[in-house]
C-alpha cells in the first residue's frame, strides 16, 4: 500500500462502478490491466475475453474521457493500457 497508490478490484464493465471510482479518486494516472487471459479458454469460451477485453476496455476508455474532458484545461492526466492481445 502507498498514499499515491489505490488497487480497485472490480468489473470494468460495470460502468456505474468506473464512474464512481473516478469520481472518489479523481485520478492522474489510470493503468488498466484488467484482460481475460488463456488462449485455449478463449477459443473454447470467447464470451468471457470479448466481454472484458474489449467491452470492459471501451467502457473504461469512454469513462475515462468523459473524466478528462471535465478537467480543467491542462491537467495533467494519464491512461496507461498494458495487454497481450
Amino acid at each position: 500500500q502507498h498514499e499515491n497508490y489505490i488497487f480497485e478490484h472490480g468489473d470494468i464493465c460495470d460502468q456505474e462502478k468506473v464512474s464512481k471510482i473516478f469520481s472518489e479518486y479523481q485520478p492522474d494516472i489510470i493503468m488498466h490491466l484488467a484482460a481475460e487471459s488463456h488462449v485455449d479458454r478463449s477459443i473454447d469460451g470467447p464470451e468471457d475475453f470479448i466481454q472484458t477485453n474489449i467491452i470492459g476496455t471501451y467502457n473504461l476508455l469512454q469513462c475515462a474521457r468523459a473524466y478528462y474532458n471535465s478537467l480543467p484545461e491542462g491537467a495533467s492526466f494519464k491512461f496507461h493500457h498494458i495487454s497481450t492481445d
